[in-house]
């Protein structure tokens, strides 16, 4: 019963025949099996496995304190939780991150035209339909709808094939982009034909906002170099009036562009 090789803590305890909960167990360790008890010593509950090393004669007792071992594994419980919690954290903000950023692609792709980096015809018709109820709710003063159309460019695409073409509505739209405020809206309605929503703008605004894109456009040497010739476009003009529907808005522009294509062309025709 005499302890022999020992932790610190273990020794303190002496023969294990002094050890009234040990002293209990004495019978049952030396019957030469592998065992495994519960105690209690000082208020202090262990863990004990014993096992008989027959070629030394010796039992080995390999022993725990319960509280301090709970402790321990608790411990290391809450540890691995909070690494655990951190890490999903994480994980979460990651995947909410692409998320995000793969529906903003999604979003721009529905809402942009590919070639000339514009808004498309159904995103310009949302900010339309969101400009037309802040006209009739009274938070804009005046709407105005400008519809303008490269003039012969089947001709362009015809003489010179679509890349000088893709070419030219790219610088296009460039010029349309730099020619206008930030709060105005513009896009590709389709084609060769450009839209523009004029936030606030009279009529002579207006008019003079389509004058220069007009002249830009004519006098534009990137276009100029890549056609060897002026490039010109026809335009429509109106402005939203009071109890008028989208519908006859957007039309009435139309037929003025129409108006303006079939009569010389490189002209504004206000509606």
């Amino acid at each position: 019963g005499e302890i022999i090789l020992h932790t610190k803590e273990f020794d303190k305890r002496g023969n294990i025949s002094s050890i009234e909960e040990l002293n209990k167990l004495q019978s049952s360790i030396k019957e030469n099996k592998q065992n495994k008890y519960e105690y209690t010593y000082k208020d202090n509950n262990y863990l004990l496995q014993t096992k008989y090393i027959k070629e030394l004669h010796l039992y080995l007792f390999v022993e725990v304190n319960k509280q301090e071992y709970m402790n321990d594994l608790n411990e290391m419980f809450y540890l691995n939780l909070l690494i655990s919690i951190v890490v999903t954290l994480l994980t979460i903000l990651i995947i909410i991150h692409f998320i995000n950023i793969y529906q903003n692609r999604l979003e721009k792709i529905a809402h942009e035209d590919a070639l000339t980096g514009l808004d498309n015809r159904r995103k310009f018709n949302d900010d339309i339909e969101a400009m037309f109820e802040n006209f009739y709710r009274g938070n804009i003063e005046s709407l105005t709808l400008v519809i303008l159309d490269i003039d012969n460019f089947k001709q362009v695409n015809d003489s010179f094939g679509h890349l000088t073409g893709d070419k030219v509505l790219i610088r296009f739209a460039e010029i349309l982009k730099e020619s206008l405020r930030k709060s105005d809206f513009v896009a590709r309605w389709g084609g060769e034909e450009f839209s523009i929503l004029l936030i606030n703008s009279s009529e002579d605004e207006a008019q003079h906002i389509a004058e220069k894109i007009r002249f830009k456009i004519k006098e534009d040497t990137v276009l100029n170099k890549l056609l060897n010739k002026s490039v010109t476009a026809s335009f429509g003009i109106g402005k939203l009036k009071n109890n008028e529907s989208i519908d006859a808005f957007i039309s009435k522009v139309d037929s003025a562009l129409y108006e303006a294509k079939s009569t010389g062309k490189d002209k504004i025709i206000y509606a």
